[in-house]
């Protein structure tokens, strides 16, 4: 059975990180998308925002994710993919006590202009 045609086989990523989400994302975007992923040196990432709110975010998360994709973009005028995420953690709404995490992902084509993004919620019982 031949395996199924990846969109953006052979293409560079850029994934905006510092704190190791490429040990889970480049393999997935490797696998389903044929995406090789590298890192964008030199983003503070928490300029954005941090999930801890000790420096806050000036909108979204999905905005704080979007933001680091723009400046992906900028230091990495090449790239036409690039991959952001941001969390937060907290208490849940509806179960007191209860934590929460919440991860939103991006993934921008610069050519397309197709943006992909999901959120991941989940807590620990």
């Amino acid at each position: 059975m031949a395996s199924a045609a990846r969109p953006y086989q052979h293409d560079d990523a850029v994934l905006v990180t510092m704190h190791g989400e490429e040990r889970v994302v480049a393999p997935l975007l490797l696998r389903a998308l044929g995406l090789r992923v590298r890192l964008t040196p030199g983003i503070d990432t928490d300029r954005f925002g941090t999930f801890s709110r000790d420096i806050e975010r000036t909108g979204s998360q999905l905005d704080a994710a979007r933001a680091k994709i723009a400046a992906a973009f900028e230091i990495s005028p090449g790239a036409r993919v690039a991959v952001a995420s941001e969390g937060s953690f907290g208490l849940h709404p509806q179960i007191p006590f209860m934590p929460l995490a919440h991860e939103s992902v991006v993934m921008k084509d610069r050519i397309s202009g197709l943006e992909l993004s999901t959120d991941l919620r989940w807590h620990r019982q």
